[in-house]
């Protein structure tokens, strides 16, 4: 992808901030994959809906150099999902699911 960020307040904003007209008007971004990136200089490189609501944006971060970092995902209760440094991403993903026998939301993240 090869997208370059650098010296802003948020790098990406993928939250559910309203916007259109209608009853559902908080659809987010569904998914968002970030490949052979940079991110630096930044507080918040990715902020993302609240882990567990249904807006919450699956992320797959490949090969992302980061540096200069507070919070490299951030939901938008300010909790954070991974951490920031200086570093690069080897593969990292966020995902929400649903427990079958409980109807339960709930959400992974790790290392891939």
């Amino acid at each position: 992808m090869g997208i370059y960020i650098d010296s802003c307040q948020i790098g990406f904003n993928v939250t559910a901030n309203g916007g259109g007209k209608g009853a559902d008007h908080t659809q987010g971004v569904g998914s968002m994959l970030v490949v052979d990136s940079s991110i630096q200089n930044v507080p918040v490189a990715i902020l993302s809906a609240a882990p567990m609501t249904t807006n919450l944006t699956s992320l797959m971060l490949e090969n992302l150099m980061i540096k200069n970092i507070e919070k490299t995902v951030q939901d938008m209760s300010g909790h954070t999902l991974l951490s920031g440094c200086s570093t690069t991403i080897s593969t990292w993903g966020l995902e929400t699911y649903t427990v079958p026998v409980q109807a339960l939301l709930d959400f992974k993240q790790a290392d891939i």
